[in-house]
Parts: C-alpha cells; structure tokens; sequence
C-alpha cells in the first residue's frame, strides 16, 4: 500500500483554501477488395505515393504492408512505427488495403505523426528524425542504422522488419508486416515479444525467474541481463530486470530498463505501471498522472489501481475535477472493502474544494475498513480537525 506521506500538508492546503489522417496512403480510394484485387497493383501504390508526395514519390521513400497473419488486411487502420532504441516514432497510417508509405525522418508530410511518441529520446533516433526532412543526403540513411519498423494495432501483436540502410534515389518496398492476434488481456499484461525471442533467451529469462523465486537477485539481474543482451526486444525481460534494479535502489537504471521494455512493446502496460509507482515514491506527480492517464485509456480494467494513483497525482497538481473523477471510479473498480485508499484521497479532495461535511464522511469509510497504520492515524487526525470546525459552526448558528 502506498504511504500518503503528505496527508498533513495536504490537509492543511484543503483547511486553508492518432492522429490520424483519412486521406493517408490513398484512403479507400483504391480499387480492389481486402486481398488487394487491383488489376494493377503498383498503379495503386502510385496513387498513395501521390497522396503522401504531391508533385512525385521522395527519394528514400519506404513503402510496404501491413496484413494480419491470415493474410487479409486489418479491419482498422495500423499505426508504422519506427524503433530506434529507446525512441518509437509513429511514421504512418495504412490505408484500407493495409499499404502504407514513409519517408522516415520527414519533419513534414500527412504520414507523420511524431506528437503521439510516447518513450523517450534514444541516441539512434529522435521526433522527427532530426534534420532528415530533405531529400536524399546521408542524415536520414544514417538514422535508420539500426532501426526496425513495426505496426500497432490494440489486439494484435506485430513482428518486427529491420531497415536496411538504402539507396536514397530509390523508393523501396520493404515487404509485409504481419499482424498475429491476441486475446486482450494477452496483448496489454503480457508482452508479445517474449514468443519472438530466442531460445537461448528464453531459458535465461526462465532462470531469471526461477532466480527471483529463490531471493536470488544477484543471479536474476545476470539472467534477466544476459537475456536482454541476446534479444534487445525482450519487453518482459526488460521489465523483470527493471525490478531487481529498482529492489535494489537503483532507480534511474530501472526507469531506464522500464523505458526499453516500453520501446520494444508499447501495447505491454506493466512497465508503465512500475513507472507511476515510482513516480508517486519521489514525488514525481505530472510523471504519475501522465503514465496513469496512459494506462487508463487503454485497459482501466486490468490495472484499477492506476485510478488511485491517477487521483493522488492530480490532487498534488491541483486538478481537482481530474482526481475526483479518478478517485470515484477507483472507488467502484476497487470496492471500499478491497481497497479503501480511494476514500482516503476522496475525502482530501472535498476537504480541499471546502465540502467539509462529504470529506468527514469520506475519511470516516477510510476508517471503518479498519485499515491501521500511519494512513489510519493520519486519517483520525483530519476527520477531529473536520469535526472541530462542523461543531464550531453548529454552535454559531445557534
């Protein structure tokens, strides 16, 4: 249970008061059904090259597919994301026959949507691919050294294609990339990566875990280290070493593997989830209701508690319509009995908005759980403060 080690201070504070473009890759404008029945198919990719590069197709243009593993098209379109590093920028949309069209590193153009990249800056790439926009030149070959493309789409996980570095006077077809489905709590509390790994790091990460079983974090941090070292994209991977890092008080290093295991499967919510329980242990409120916010659009369901800590953040901030809302829905998810932490902060934020008489009723179901400790005694305190002053007024209107 997370210590709200500002209750006094909060309590004084309250006493005192994708994008997505329709038009991308040519729409459904091109002839033909899902299986791409045009009589001639470049002759599509043309159009779509049209719509994304008005006046003609740029140098170092990529152009490929998207399909799911049956072989049609997704029903929805699917975001082309490149993966340099730590850096995941959405580069496209597919169009309605799952075909898509990229200049990677264009700062301009109907293909880019840089605003939604999630994780952080890596040294290999960065928003926008910095200075690449221009046709042709070097820079924007030299940023896809190293680089993979993959497509997003909730439900389905993707495997991933390596950017070969390419002439930039040609326009280049690098393939399928095939979509395999998921059910939905597979694809956002576990990581479709792990299946794609070798075997060799899979048996090191299984001895990672069996590591940890033992208390044996020495061991698991070598395991869990080794496997990442063999297959960079092993999100799961990433995300136990990040907990022995941050078991042993290495928290930047943890932040750090929780980022990679983020870059290698954004669709996997846990390590977002480690990311906001550290964020809430030093303070780092924005960081917490950003995560939060994050993991709330895509599965609320499966991670409640993001709810709490969702309204503990904005509370902090100062936004008390957010983290009433949130604390009211921690409080139907969670239920009063299981966790009754979402009373507590309820109760905070009336006694700020000045709603004496809610915020008493609040912390008194805090108190009733019975659930001991300093949070318990924190919780007494405020409520004698909150009676004191409801006493005081009854008397002066007396």
């Amino acid at each position: 249970m997370l210590r709200l080690t500002l209750a006094a201070s909060l309590f004084g504070c309250a006493i005192g008061m994708a994008q997505d473009n329709p038009n991308a890759g040519g729409g459904g404008t091109q002839p033909g059904g899902q299986q791409g029945t045009s009589t001639n198919p470049q002759s599509s990719m043309d159009r779509a090259m049209g719509t994304l590069f008005p006046g003609g197709p740029r140098a170092g243009a990529l152009s490929g597919r998207v399909l799911i593993s049956d072989g049609g098209a997704p029903a929805e379109r699917a975001r082309v994301q490149r993966v340099c590093g730590t850096s995941v920028v959405q580069e496209a949309f597919t169009d309605s026959q799952g075909r898509f069209s990229l200049f990677p590193g264009a700062s301009t153009g109907a293909n880019l949507d840089a605003s939604t990249k999630e994780t952080p800056r890596g040294t290999n790439g960065s928003a926008g691919g910095g200075n690449s926009g221009g046709r042709g030149g070097g820079s924007s070959e030299a940023n896809l050294w190293g680089c993979e493309l993959r497509a997003s789409l909730q439900g389905y996980r993707s495997e991933t294609m390596a950017i070969n570095t390419r002439h930039q006077e040609d326009v280049s077809d690098v393939g399928t990339i095939f979509l395999h489905s998921l059910s939905r709590s597979q694809g956002l509390t576990m990581s479709a990566t792990a299946g794609l790994a070798p075997k060799e790091a899979q048996r090191a990460y299984e001895k990672g875990l069996e590591a940890v079983r033992r208390t044996q974090p020495d061991v698991a941090q070598a395991d869990f280290s080794r496997a990442v070292g063999m297959y960079v994209r092993f999100a799961a991977a990433w995300l136990e070493l990040g907990k022995i890092l941050e078991q042993r008080g290495h928290n930047a290093e943890a932040r750090s593997a929780y980022a990679r295991a983020i870059a290698s499967d954004d669709d996997f919510l846990k390590p977002y989830e480690r990311l906001y329980l550290l964020d809430v242990r030093e303070s780092k409120w924005q960081e917490a209701a950003n995560a939060t916010g994050r993991v709330l659009r895509r599965d609320p369901y499966e991670f409640p508690g993001a709810y709490y800590v969702n309204a503990l953040a904005n509370l902090q901030l100062g936004n008390l319509d957010a983290a009433e809302r949130s604390a009211r829905e921690a409080g139907r998810l969670l239920g009063e009995t299981d966790d009754p932490r979402a009373s507590y902060v309820l109760g905070l934020i009336q006694a700020r908005r000045g709603q004496t008489e809610q915020a008493a009723d609040s912390l008194r179901t805090f108190i009733a759980s019975g659930p001991g400790g300093l949070e318990q005694k924190d919780a007494e305190r405020i409520l004698g403060n909150l009676e004191a002053r409801i006493w005081n007024r009854a008397a002066r209107q007396k």
